[in-house]
């Protein structure tokens, strides 16, 4: 009996649990499909003022959306991510870094105007291809550029935290316990009793009743 109350103790706070997860990743879900949108059309703008800009167009001033990291993908909630799993918890600390990036090179849009041609305080160091006379071998690379590219990645790790958010739950290990009815338990004990202790055949006498018998006369 004490083993079965362990067991199904021990299934009513995993169930719970599982309950918990699951009406959290339902309400990340539908925050993470809007930020994942508000991304999806930055990128766009993004995407085609680097193709602008690759064509030899003229330098413009990049567009900045400013965009707001929800609040429930904050690093606040870490006890919540932890109940969606290690993958789900990797994405969002992807999203957390990407963010910042994002916001950083926002910064610096709006305080100093930057144009496509220009570049960010902490842009990407690139390696020319070749290397020209008195010419560095490693530059920043253009404004434009960093910003497409953290947008593209930022979209790239929503989307894959939306898919990992869809996925039905995994059964846990303890799920597979047998659990037994209580008649099953005791034909169980029986049994091992049975085992450990063989009865005496009938008309046999053991060897402390002879004993005693003998003391006896």
């Amino acid at each position: 009996m004490a083993y079965i109350g362990a067991v199904r103790q021990v299934r009513i706070q995993e169930r719970t649990q599982e309950v918990r997860a699951l009406a959290y990743r339902f309400r990340l879900l539908r925050v993470v499909e809007e930020y994942h949108e508000q991304v999806a059309r930055a990128c766009a703008v993004a995407e085609s003022q680097l193709a602008a800009f690759r064509s030899g167009s003229a330098s413009v001033a990049i567009a900045s959306f400013q965009l707001l990291q929800p609040r429930m993908l904050h690093d606040d909630n870490w006890e919540m991510h932890a109940l969606l799993g290690r993958r789900a918890v990797e994405l969002i600390l992807t999203i957390d870094d990407l963010t910042v990036r994002l916001g950083q090179f926002d910064q610096q849009i709006r305080t100093e105007g930057t144009r496509t041609d220009s570049s960010f305080a902490n842009a990407t160091i690139s390696q020319r291809d070749v290397k020209e006379a008195g010419q560095p071998t490693h530059v920043q690379e253009h404004a434009i550029v960093d910003y497409a590219q953290v947008l593209d990645q930022l979209r790239a790790a929503l989307a894959a935290l939306m898919v990992e958010l869809e996925e039905p739950n995994r059964t846990l290990p303890w799920h597979k316990l047998p659990l037994l009815g209580w008649r099953r338990v005791a034909r169980v004990t029986t049994n091992l009793a049975a085992r450990t202790h063989p009865p005496t055949p009938q008309g046999a006498q053991t060897a402390s009743s002879r004993v005693d018998g003998s003391l006896r006369r």
